[in-house]
């Protein structure tokens, strides 16, 4: 792939026209790009639950299936495109872990949960 501006110009008319070979070397050109934007946007306590490698293998994903939403003609207008994704796909995955996150105000001992279970039972009981 010619990694100049006017050649991923011509890769993002491609990947428009229709050939999927365009867009698959679009991705594996600025797999790179994204994958250090991850690694340094990625909080250090949520490295624990995901690798930036991860990330952007879901970003890409993410790129693949939105094509059609892309207007840009040019490398600057792709790799904006590419980090509002990465962007908003690492904002939803750290509100989906801070919703996640234990609350010991909510947890009960499995032993009273058994206990009121069986009470309840009892109530019922013949």
């Amino acid at each position: 792939m010619d990694r100049s501006p006017s050649g991923i110009a011509r890769s993002i008319r491609l990947a428009r026209e229709g050939q999927p070979e365009a867009l698959s070397e679009l991705l594996d050109a600025h797999r790179n790009y994204l994958r250090v934007l991850a690694a340094s946007c990625l909080h250090r306590e949520m490295r624990g639950k995901a690798d930036p490698s991860d990330v952007v293998q879901d970003t890409l994903l993410k790129v693949h299936e939105n094509f059609r939403h892309f207007r840009g003609t040019t490398e600057l207008e792709w790799m904006a495109w590419l980090r509002t994704i990465l962007v908003n796909h690492l904002t939803d995955f750290q509100k989906g872990f801070r919703r996640e996150r234990r609350n010991i105000g909510r947890e009960r001992s499995l032993e009273s949960i058994v206990d009121r279970s069986s009470a309840m039972l009892r109530n019922f009981g013949p």
